[in-house]
């Protein structure tokens, strides 16, 4: 018996770049904590890309968010927080200067940029659909300072990815697009995220069914009970998944949950 649903956001419930849920989703979120079933999402967004968004429609039970780093309850109270070390943060910014690759540092507050701006703000715009949380922090770059970063989100030129994964071999690099990767600390995942959701509400990883639709999906599908790959997913999630839905928009979340008679 499933007790616990889990969506990726972008490309699953969501289109890109939309901010807000189909009138199908939106019901089937409801429907699901309607029959008993916890909801939680699972995503590469920072928590302040979920605060006064998504959860404007929709009250989950847990949110995952920063592939894992960070996880708080239905109130955004922390269940766990992993953030990057002061030393890798200082050492990234040196590098991402050196090679002028564009990155992002994701705080409680905001998304500050320390190098290529214009490249981070087409890349907001096009994903999430807005940049009000954006700040060029290109002249300071001290922000860290005052405390760690959850994950970064980045722009790396292929001849440099060698360099930085042979550095930092204690990192994850998410991949979600060609060139851009969210980077976070490599002990934590989506699927340690839902573990730690699950174990908290006494619930088993084969009573979960996860949605995803990219690279930092992978091992979330493969944990849990039910992994569903959304239509438009890459072909490699298709290929781990026990599933595929329909495209997200053709509400392949909502259909699938018919299916498996979840509401």
């Amino acid at each position: 018996m499933i007790k616990l649903a889990v969506f990726d956001v972008d490309g699953t419930l969501v289109e890109e770049g939309n901010k807000g849920f189909s009138e199908k989703t939106l019901l089937m979120l409801n429907q699901l904590q309607k029959n008993g079933i916890k909801v939680a999402i699972a995503s590469g967004r920072p928590p302040f890309f979920v605060k006064g968004s998504l959860n404007k429609e929709f009250t989950f039970d847990y949110y995952v968010c920063v592939n894992g780093a960070y996880v708080a309850d239905k109130n955004f109270k922390e269940v766990n927080r992993s953030p990057l070390s002061l030393e890798d943060v200082e050492s990234l910014i040196k590098d991402f200067i050196k090679f002028d690759d564009a990155v992002m540092f994701q705080f409680d507050d905001a998304a500050y940029c320390y190098n290529g701006n214009k490249r981070i703000t087409s890349m907001v715009s096009h994903w999430i659909g807005r940049i009000d949380v954006l700040v060029d922090h290109r002249k300071d770059r001290n922000r860290h300072l005052k405390d760690l970063p959850l994950g970064v989100v980045c722009n790396i030129d292929p001849a440099h990815m060698d360099y930085y994964q042979t550095k930092y071999p204690h990192l994850a690099f998410d991949a979600f697009s060609e060139d851009h990767y969210d980077i976070h600390m490599d002990n934590y995942s989506k699927a340690d995220g839902v573990k730690i959701i699950a174990d908290a509400q006494g619930i088993k990883m084969d009573e979960v069914i996860a949605f995803g639709d990219n690279y930092n999906d992978l091992q979330m599908l493969e944990a849990v009970g039910i992994g569903v790959a959304m239509g438009n997913a890459l072909d490699e999630v298709k290929k781990v998944a026990d599933y595929v839905a329909k495209n997200v928009e053709d509400d392949g979340t909502y259909y699938t949950c018919k299916h498996f008679e979840l509401i």
